[in-house]
């Protein structure tokens, strides 16, 4: 085995260890994203548009649209980090770095879609 070689498979290994940290840090942010959801959704919405809003059914929103759907998220990424880890198959970067997006882009849907629902 060369230098080259070992450093590829140090390198595949420190990526493997970046995906898996990334795709547990997701699941963390999902959850703490359910649970902050009428703070976080507020403050947001303040921060964009400089006014605020009454939000006060932000908390039924939350209860019943953002923790079934998150329930609904964290089983199936939880069952798809289990799988991969089981069959070793590596986490690919790029996937989980999607997945991110994904998440930060349906939490501003929700708050567009909610703050489109008052009067």
């Amino acid at each position: 085995m060369n230098d080259h070689s070992a450093i590829r498979a140090s390198a595949g290994r420190l990526q493997s260890r970046l995906a898996w940290l990334l795709f547990c840090s997701l699941l963390f942010l999902i959850a703490l994203l359910a649970i902050a959801y009428p703070q976080l959704a507020s403050w947001i919405y303040e921060s964009a548009t400089g006014r605020g809003w009454d939000g006060s059914g932000l908390r039924y929103f939350q209860l019943f649209r953002v923790l079934p759907a998150t329930a609904v998220g964290l089983a199936a990424l939880t069952g798809f980090g289990l799988w991969c880890a089981f069959k070793g198959r590596p986490l690919s970067i790029k996937a989980v770095a999607f997945a991110w997006i994904t998440v930060l882009v349906a939490l501003a849907f929700s708050i567009a879609w909610y703050a489109s629902q008052m009067p």
